[in-house]
């Protein structure tokens, strides 16, 4: 009973929602059209980074020989001289070319792994996340925008106007910078927390359990971060498209339109 009226405000909400939706048909192909793009961004994008990925460079294992495998491979609490960064590689043993050290055969060996990381494929792996970000960020503006065009049109020309073209224009002539800015946002956000993931894998390698909890426990902070940033930016596009602020602007005043209905 203390809801009714919060529960009639809702159901008034849903109403106008559908009476919209029913009005401006063509805003339902706007997710589809995200998906096609965004198939083929990361199709294209996996098919390049895999040239980047396969390009391990000769000395990123050791070359030499080594007595037994806790010494190449290593063991429960101790890297080895194959494995103590990742990627890894794996360890074999070749009894044909071994090598006399002090009177001691030395046979195994180390192989490389079947990619590798560098800066080329951080920088391309912070396009994808920036460009998946600016995908959202698009089709989140473009159905605020056509709600909001829709609502403010008089109702005797409701229906005439395009409502989702508008938006797509509005979106491309005015609120580029803004979108692509808060897309920016959430893809060095998200980039930092695959950052930290690297970090852990380079301290599981190091058999370094303490490190490993320690950036385990980060990256949750940073996943939490990523998704109020998120949630930020889905009300600052919202803002946007109702007044025609700048990001900044927009974000700050639905931060605090939130704040003061929570």
């Amino acid at each position: 009973l203390c809801f009714c009226s919060r529960i009639r405000e809702a159901i008034a909400i849903n109403k106008v929602a559908a009476i919209f939706v029913a009005g401006n048909p063509t805003l339902l192909l706007v997710p589809l059209i995200q998906a096609v793009l965004a198939v083929l961004w990361v199709g294209s994008w996996v098919f390049f980074a895999s040239f980047l990925l396969s390009q391990v460079p000769e000395d990123y294992t050791p070359s030499g020989t080594f007595a037994t495998y806790a010494e190449a491979y290593g063991t429960a609490t101790t890297p080895g001289q194959c494995t103590d960064k990742w990627p890894t590689g794996f360890t074999y043993k070749d009894d044909d070319n071994c090598e006399i050290v002090n009177g001691t055969a030395q046979c195994w060996r180390c192989a490389q792994p079947r990619y590798a990381f560098d800066y080329r494929f951080a920088a391309s792996f912070f396009m994808l996340l920036w460009n998946n970000a600016f995908n959202i960020a698009c089709g989140q503006f473009i159905v605020a925008g056509a709600a909001a065009a829709w609502f403010f049109t008089p109702n005797s020309e409701k229906g005439r106007r395009g409502s989702t073209r508008q938006a797509v224009w509005w979106a491309v002539r005015y609120h580029l910078g803004s979108l692509a800015f808060g897309s920016f946002i959430i893809a060095v956000v998200a980039f930092i927390r695959y950052c930290l993931l690297y970090l852990q894998k380079q301290a599981e390698a190091q058999k370094n359990r303490v490190m490993v909890m320690i950036l385990r426990i980060t990256r949750c902070c940073l996943w939490c971060l990523e998704n109020f940033l998120k949630f930020i930016n889905k009300n600052a596009y919202i803002q946007i498209a109702i007044n025609g602020h700048n990001f900044c602007t927009a974000a700050k005043k639905a931060f605090f339109l939130i704040l003061n209905n929570a």
